[in-house]
C-alpha cells in the first residue's frame, strides 16, 4: 500500500509561487495549534493481513493528554497540552476513516517515547483465506 501526500490542483505560475512559499514558510504570525502547518505531526499507516497499525509522533504528550474516540467509522487521535489558566497551549487534532473490516472493539494503544502505536485488528471474516479446488 503507497500512501501519495494530496495536493490540490494549482493551474497558474503564482499558485505555485504561493504554494512554495506556503510549504516554506508557513504561516509565522501565528501560533503552533492543529489549524496551521507548524505543528503536525508524523503519521504512519501500514497493514499485513491480520491488522492496521497507526503510529503517531506526540513527543512531549502523556497519556493524560491524549484521547482516542471512534464514531461512526472514525477514529479521532486528539491531543491538548494545557498552559497557564487551563488554556490550551498545544493542541492536535486528527481523524481516520476506517472500513466495515475493522473491529473496532478490539484497537489496542500505547504510548511509549513520544510515539503513540495503534493495533486495529481485522474482523475474521474479512481476513484473506484460501479456497481449496475440488
Amino acid at each position: 500500500m503507497n500512501l501519495i501526500r494530496y495536493q490540490t490542483p494549482r493551474t497558474t505560475l503564482f499558485s505555485n509561487f504561493n504554494r512554495f512559499f506556503d510549504e516554506a514558510f508557513g504561516n509565522l504570525w501565528q501560533e503552533p495549534t492543529m489549524h496551521t502547518n507548524l505543528y503536525n505531526p508524523a503519521v504512519n499507516v501500514y497493514e499485513d493481513a491480520d491488522n492496521v497499525y497507526l503510529r503517531a509522533e506526540l513527543p512531549g504528550f502523556s497519556k493524560d493528554e491524549i484521547h482516542l474516540e471512534v464514531e461512526n467509522a472514525v477514529l479521532t487521535i486528539r491531543a491538548e497540552r494545557k498552559g497557564k489558566d487551563n488554556e490550551a497551549e498545544v493542541s492536535y487534532s486528527r481523524s481516520f476513516t476506517i472500513d466495515d473490516s475493522m473491529d473496532t472493539e478490539k484497537i489496542k494503544a500505547n504510548l511509549k517515547d513520544g510515539i503513540l502505536s495503534l493495533t486495529l485488528p481485522r474482523r475474521e471474516e474479512s481476513k484473506p483465506r484460501q479456497i481449496k479446488i475440488s
